[in-house]
């Protein structure tokens, strides 16, 4: 997840597929149209069948809108599942948590999430966890500076 917009305006937040889904779909499609040119047989079509269901269960993105003069935040994604979109205020947003990855060893120990902490629940900002705490740990502070404006930040301890 990266910031690509940060105005007194707006913060956005997107998280974009990885490059390896980005192949495998394409590796999908040039099969199909060899495929198609060639008249090649139906047992060719498995062969893209599994680049396409590859390429298809990593294309996910999300795309995280911090509205500073409407005071909300909406969450867009896009995966397998099809489109979803949350909305929240930001009076409901009690913290923003960076969440380490579930193995507590190796590169695991570096990899880590965004999420949302409501009083109902907690809501993962990105399905994936990716490298650099220590960035995640800026962008937290830029979160809670759109988010918390005018009203007390929860501690820093919680951050991770």
């Amino acid at each position: 997840m990266r910031i690509v917009e940060n105005n007194p305006q707006l913060l956005v937040l997107r998280q974009r597929p990885p490059l390896g889904g980005l192949l495998a779909v394409g590796a999908m499609l040039l099969l199909m149209v060899n495929m198609l040119i060639s008249h090649a047989q139906a047992v060719a079509f498995w062969s893209a069948a599994g680049f396409g269901a590859i390429g298809l269960s990593l294309l996910r993105t999300t795309t995280v809108t911090f509205d500073k003069t409407a005071r909300t935040c909406s969450v867009d994604r896009f995966d397998l599942r099809g489109p979803r979109h949350t909305d929240f205020a930001f009076d409901e947003i009690v913290d923003v948590r960076i969440e380490p990855a579930p193995r507590a060893r190796g590169i695991g120990a570096m990899s880590c999430r965004f999420s949302l902490v409501t009083a109902d629940a907690v809501v993962p900002l990105n399905d994936g966890y990716e490298p650099g705490p220590e960035r995640y740990r800026l962008m937290r502070e830029d979160i809670l500076e759109a988010v918390f404006a005018g009203r007390p930040r929860p501690d820093i301890a919680q951050a991770a």
